[in-house]
């Protein structure tokens, strides 16, 4: 998909481009000249060898002659790689329900587990402890994000120890990912993403 020819087409202007890159939820497009405006709505149509796809899409910001535009899933799904951007984070958090069996139902702790969160992606967070949980396991996890509280149920996909500090660090992967709770990391992960390719483009590119 980089480099590949784009239309994108507003109520007045119609303007070929071309694709600079992709990045999750986002495709950046270079314009020969700063037409269209953020949060204006564009019909757009990409052009790839012998394969073309058509999709509506929104500007979100703009820098440079470049335009970024939301992509949605449909292009997601075909064009962009399936890895979901991960962002650094920095708060603490509690493990209040467990089954090391990774069957349900969960098992309330006496005592919630506290851990300490250090990034996010939609597909799920990395985080350590100094309590144990097996590969496998899955835990109910709860924080504060955007000013909400968010209970999320995890799956742990990656366990390893540190000698250094004594703390387990994990790869925890969002099981339910039509809560509501989850939607809250959907917004945090898309702005994340939004600052990111802004902050690149301030830069030059």
């Amino acid at each position: 998909m980089l480099g590949s020819r784009i239309v994108c087409e507003g109520k007045l202007v119609k303007t070929e481009g071309i694709v600079k890159y992709t990045e999750g939820n986002f495709i950046v497009v270079e314009l020969p000249s700063e037409t269209f405006q953020v949060r204006q709505s564009l019909r757009c149509q990409i052009f790839e060898f012998n394969s073309t796809q058509t999709f509506q899409t929104t500007v979100v910001g703009k820098k440079n002659h470049h335009i970024i535009l939301i992509a949605p899933p449909e292009i997601r799904e075909r064009w962009i790689p399936r890895e979901s951007p991960r962002f650094p984070i920095d708060i603490k958090g509690k493990i209040s329900a467990v089954s090391f069996s990774g069957k349900k139902p969960l098992v309330e702790l006496m005592k919630p587990y506290t851990v300490h969160i250090y990034d996010i992606s939609e597909g799920g967070i990395g985080f350590s402890s100094v309590n144990y949980l097996r590969e496998g396991a899955i835990a109910q996890i709860y924080f504060q994000l955007l000013n909400q509280k968010v209970y999320l149920e995890i799956e742990i996909v990656q366990n390893k120890y540190s000698d250094s500090n004594r703390n387990y660090y994990y790869g925890g992967k969002f099981i339910d990912q039509s809560s509501p709770s989850y939607q809250v990391i959907r917004t945090y992960t898309f702005q994340a993403q939004l600052q990111r390719i802004m902050n690149r483009e301030n830069e030059g590119g």
